[in-house]
């Protein structure tokens, strides 16, 4: 619900944000640091000594013991700590990838929500059609975003799912 994310991530709210189930296994916070990291940087100095967004899924685990790669995946200017992310780490020996014929990885997600941004009508209409329609086949719980008209807040209406998706409508939750 936060207004910059969707305007940096979301191509200015006509996007979309999927919730989906990660195994608590590849999530990361992200260390945000003021350090540039190069070729021959101390990147366990910056881990250490950078801001985490939690180090509540530190527990069983620890940064230090990573590769190399999934370290320096963990590291971004500080500017960007207000966004407290997580990141999926893991590399193409995970077993939880799959490699198609054209050697692109997918990795094997359970979507649990779609968010729709505050702009999603703008889209072209096959665009919508297609999302709602995979969302409803799938069953997967959809809502729209949607400016506040009391404050600056953006918050979410449930779309109620009916059998023909030209009968989907927008419903408000309370």
């Amino acid at each position: 619900r936060k207004k910059l994310m969707w305007s940096h991530y979301a191509d200015s709210h006509k996007g979309l944000c999927l919730v989906v189930e990660v195994p608590e296994s590849l999530v990361y916070p992200v260390c945000y640091s003021g350090k540039r990291v190069f070729v021959d940087s101390n990147i366990d100095d910056i881990l250490i000594k950078g801001k985490r967004t939690s180090k509540k899924l530190l527990k069983n685990k620890t940064i230090i013991d990573l590769p190399y790669e999934h370290k320096v995946a963990l590291i971004k200017d500080q500017k960007w700590e207000y966004e407290k992310e997580y990141r999926i780490v893991l590399d193409e020996s995970s077993p939880l990838l799959t490699v198609d014929s054209q050697n692109k990885f997918f990795f094997d997600l359970k979507i649990k929500r779609i968010y729709l941004g505050c702009r999603f009508e703008e889209n072209k209409a096959e665009v919508k059609a297609s999302i709602l329609s995979a969302c409803r086949d799938n069953n997967i719980g959809t809502q729209q975003m949607y400016m506040s008209k009391e404050n600056y807040a953006i918050k979410a209406e449930k779309v109620v799912k009916y059998a023909k998706p030209e009968q989907e409508k927008i419903l408000v939750s309370v």
